[in-house]
């Protein structure tokens, strides 16, 4: 599933509070390095779109 990356911060920050901002935001960075680096979209058989609801 993807949406982007604003769309999936003003989530979390709803959810979970402004205070997890920072380690949310180091999250997203690490995650965007692991896709890239293991081709996760290149595997999926589906991406859905996050920002449908």
């Amino acid at each position: 599933m993807e949406a982007p990356r604003a769309v999936r911060l003003a989530r979390v920050l709803e959810r979970d509070g402004p205070e997890l901002e920072a380690a949310v935001l180091a999250w997203f960075e690490a995650e965007e390095r692991w896709f890239a680096e293991d081709g996760t979209r290149q595997g999926a058989d589906a991406v859905l779109d996050g920002t449908r609801h």
